[in-house]
């Protein structure tokens, strides 16, 4: 259950299951028994920290200078409070698709993240990891895409016709798309977790702290404030194919706060549901023999559908099934009734 509901700490410091605290932590070369992957993580920042976030779009993996001409800039918020669930910002501009990116690259997004008041660029003098980090995030996403067949037209009179205008290779290739909504969220109450128990589709956003520092006993560490790019709603019937011919794009990000269980429960369907989409796509057996659009399907009539509509929907088919139930219930009762009066009357 804490792994789901999380652990919230408000205290100054973030202990160790050893009881050490960040401030006291101790680095591998003073640890006789040193653990390189640690058991139980803990987070490094109190769950109320101010943090200033900065987001740049690049086609490269490559920190981005702050001055690059290769890099855009396109989220700066100072003063964002952790746990605050109802600071939320919302930002909506456009940029430019790289050529590198139309020709089937990929768009990513470099977060630099850092408490209110420290350098936030890996490349500063005074830049301290203790109290910042930087990770990347694609913005685009190659997903299958099936080659339509030829077809013929029996009922056409030439030969010219009965040839559809379509591609005659049946076979499956990834595609770029772009969503140009993201929700970049942050998990304030995650609390300790044993890293090695976490669900993988939640432990791929998780950072570990970049020193590798551990507690006294030498293997428990610490992670930084996770931040999950949300990309659950994200429609492939909403996304568009990035080609030669798309220059330029909108992008609109909201940046607010998630609960650790919504978290986890979003990342574990929506991995699940892509990973069963792959191997559909290229002929490998799906889980319920389904190939992987169910969710995509529940996503659609969850948002384009009017709420209280669902709602009473979903009233009237229980309740359909309660009387359903009752009438058969009586049509059982009532057959050897009518038999016992039968034979009464003979």
């Amino acid at each position: 259950m804490s792994q789901w509901f999380g652990k919230k700490d408000a205290s100054p410091s973030s202990p160790a299951p050893g009881g050490t605290s960040f401030a006291d932590r101790l680095q591998p070369s003073e640890v006789a028994d040193y653990s390189p992957i640690p058991e139980v993580i803990a987070p490094i920042w109190p769950s109320d920290t101010s943090v200033d976030i900065s987001i740049y779009v690049s086609p490269s993996v490559v920190i981005p200078s702050f001055k690059s001409s290769d890099s855009v800039l396109v989220l700066d918020e100072k003063n964002f409070t952790i746990g605050n669930y109802s600071d939320t910002r919302e930002i909506d501009t456009t940029i430019k698709v790289p050529k590198q990116v139309q020709n089937n690259g990929t768009l990513f997004a470099h977060f630099f993240l850092a408490r209110t008041g420290h350098q936030l660029h890996p490349a500063a003098k005074d830049y301290d990891s203790a109290d910042a980090v930087h990770f990347l995030r694609p913005l685009n996403q190659y997903l299958p895409k099936k080659k339509a067949k030829k077809l013929k037209n029996l009922l056409a009179t030439s030969e010219e016709d009965k040839e559809e205008e379509e591609d005659s290779t049946p076979n499956v290739w990834t595609a770029s798309y772009y969503h140009p909504n993201f929700t970049l969220s942050i998990i304030p109450d995650s609390g300790s977790q044993r890293l090695d128990q976490m669900h993988s589709a939640v432990r791929q956003y998780v950072q570990l702290e970049r020193t590798g520092a551990r507690d006294i006993s030498g293997k428990n560490g610490w992670y930084y404030p996770i931040a999950f790019l949300n990309t659950f709603w994200q429609l492939k019937t909403h996304m568009t194919e990035l080609n030669s011919t798309v220059e330029t794009v909108p992008l609109r990000i909201t940046l607010n706060n998630m609960a650790n269980w919504k978290f986890s429960i979003l990342t574990s369907i929506d991995e699940g549901s892509k990973q069963s989409a792959r191997q559909a796509a290229y002929g490998g057996p799906v889980p319920g023999g389904g190939d992987g659009t169910e969710w995509e399907m529940v996503k659609e009539i969850l948002l384009d559908t009017n709420i209280y509509l669902l709602g009473t929907t979903g009233v009237v088919t229980i309740l359909h099934m309660i009387f359903e139930t009752l009438a058969f219930k009586s049509d059982i009762v009532s057959v050897p009734i009518a038999k016992h009066v039968h034979v009464d009357a003979c």
